[in-house]
């Protein structure tokens, strides 16, 4: 008995069949399991080990992220996302590798190696600091490559890329800010092109120059302490503060307090990321969410799809960001 015969007994597809016994997520589960009883009353099997051989797949995807967020408190936005996008490949029966990545792509031999022995089937690369050398190691590799947010040095990479809006998600940050007055909002961030896009979002809604820019040398909740408690002058024209990390909010929130402001009636004060600790500190923090779980389940479908149906990998999808009110703006004062 083979998938031939089994696709003449039912009726369905010799594609579909294989699809069914392969536990592809691309039929529906009640088609499987009647394709599968089928095939069990006919006396076929396939195990794991022949799925793979038979398919060439081994449902496994590589999530590939940069180290050096592992060296800033500000980690906790990616392992979310990790987390959201092992969860979106376990939904198709996908297992995953996570793997780490510098800017330069010296760490990469690990990944590439994997790739070539048949492994993994497809990477998702958190592609914030991935440059053009190091994607084109991996595509040396593998055609079926998702970036998410890449930054903008890879535009019209031959791969597709998952972006948030975050020049629009600044813009939903000065809404929320406006209402204060123009003259008393300020931005607070730092020069990595992910953070310089949200600034100017906010600064371009507002009509405004760099002039309302404060800059720090990193994104650590330590510098933004820092560097409120030694510019204190700068506060006495704040009315309204956004700052391009959550992270960071937390440490600007925190001197602006020890420092006798209240928050928001004094200073009102916007993140950006809405990670988990957002909605715990005091006051709860007002943030541009992330849509997460969107960008993990519409990754896992790209590679997936990209996997079992060999689809092209070569379309830009944008998602947008919302504004989570919390305790920390005029709005709940």
């Amino acid at each position: 008995m083979n998938i031939r015969e089994i696709a003449q007994r039912t009726g369905i597809s010799h594609t579909t069949v294989s699809r069914a016994l392969n536990d592809s997520p691309l039929v529906a589960e009640k088609t499987k399991e009647r394709i599968k009883q089928i095939a069990k009353d006919l006396g076929y099997e396939l195990d794991a080990s022949a799925k793979s051989l038979a398919t060439g797949i081994r449902m496994t995807i590589a999530i590939l992220y940069p180290y050096s967020t592992l060296r800033r408190i500000g980690s906790q936005y990616t392992s979310e996302l990790i987390q959201s996008l092992r969860a979106a490949l376990h939904m198709y029966r996908f297992d995953c590798i996570v793997n780490g990545y510098d800017s330069v792509g010296e760490d990469l031999s690990e990944m590439t190696r994997l790739i070539r022995e048949k492994k993994v089937d497809g990477i998702i690369v958190l592609g914030y600091e991935l440059t053009k050398e190091a994607l084109a190691a991996l595509q040396k590799s593998t055609d079926k490559i998702v970036l998410i947010n890449p930054n903008p040095q890879l535009e019209g990479a031959n791969c597709a890329r998952l972006l948030i809006n975050n020049e629009y998600g600044g813009s939903l940050a000065y809404e929320e800010l406006r209402c204060l007055g123009n003259e008393g909002l300020f931005v607070l961030s730092q020069d990595r092109p992910q953070y310089s896009v949200r600034a100017q979002g906010f600064l371009k809604a507002m009509g405004a120059d760099d002039s309302r820019l404060w800059l720090v040398e990193d994104e650590a909740f330590e510098t933004a302490y820092h560097f409120v408690m030694q510019h204190k002058e700068k506060l006495s024209y704040c009315k309204g503060l956004f700052v391009v990390t959550d992270i960071m909010a937390f440490g600007a929130c925190k001197a602006l307090l020890e420092l006798g402001y209240r928050i928001p009636q004094d200073i009102a004060v916007v993140g950006y990321d809405d990670i988990e600790w957002s909605s715990y500190c005091t006051p709860s923090l007002t943030t541009i969410h992330q849509p997460r779980s969107d960008v993990a389940n519409k990754a896992a479908k790209l590679i997936v799809e990209a996997v079992i149906e060999k689809a092209l990998l070569d379309q830009t999808v944008t998602l947008s960001p919302n504004l989570v009110k919390r305790e920390s703006t005029s709005a709940h004062s």
